[in-house]
C-alpha cells in the first residue's frame, strides 16, 4: 500500500508499505517526519468495537499499538484523525484505468470525470471503475 499524506494542499510525504515495514519517500516534510517518527516510537491509538453480552451493546475501546505492530490501515486512520489528508495510491490500478481510457477522446465528459477524480478515489472506487471499463 502507498499512502500520500497532505495538509493544507501541500504534499508532506509518500509512505510505502512492503512486507510489514514502511519507507518514507524522498521529499518528506521535516516537521511531518519528526511527528511521524515520534508517533510511531510511542505507538498510535487504534479504536475498535467490542460487543458486551451483558449490556447487549457495543463499546468503543482504544488501545495504543506499538510501532512494530502498526499496519498500513492503522497509520492511515491515525493520520486522518490528526487532520491530515491521506490518499491511498494504487499505481497498478491507475495504469490499467489509463490504458483503457487512452482510446477515449480527451473531450469526453466521462474521461475527464474519471481522470480528475482518480487521485482522490479510494481503492474500492478504483476497482469499481476498472471493472466497469473492462466490461464496457
Amino acid at each position: 500500500m502507498i499512502l500520500e499524506v497532505k495538509k493544507n494542499n501541500k504534499e508532506l510525504a509518500v509512505l510505502e508499505f512492503n512486507d510489514g515495514k514502511f519507507s518514507i519517500g524522498h521529499n518528506c516534510d521535516a516537521r511531518f517526519s519528526k511527528f511521524l517518527s515520534a508517533s510511531i516510537k510511542k505507538g498510535i491509538p487504534v479504536s475498535f468495537e467490542v460487543y458486551d453480552n451483558n449490556e447487549k451493546s457495543f463499546a468503543m475501546l482504544t488501545k495504543i499499538v506499538p510501532g512494530s505492530e502498526i499496519k498500513p490501515y492503522m497509520l492511515r486512520d491515525f493520520l486522518k484523525s490528526e487532520g491530515y489528508i491521506v490518499n491511498e495510491l494504487h499505481p497498478e490500478i491507475d495504469s490499467e484505468i489509463n490504458d483503457l481510457l487512452k482510446d477515449v477522446p480527451d473531450d469526453s465528459p466521462d474521461k475527464r470525470f474519471i481522470t480528475d477524480r482518480l487521485p482522490k478515489m479510494s481503492h474500492l472506487e478504483r476497482t469499481y471503475v476498472l471493472d466497469a471499463l473492462k466490461s464496457a
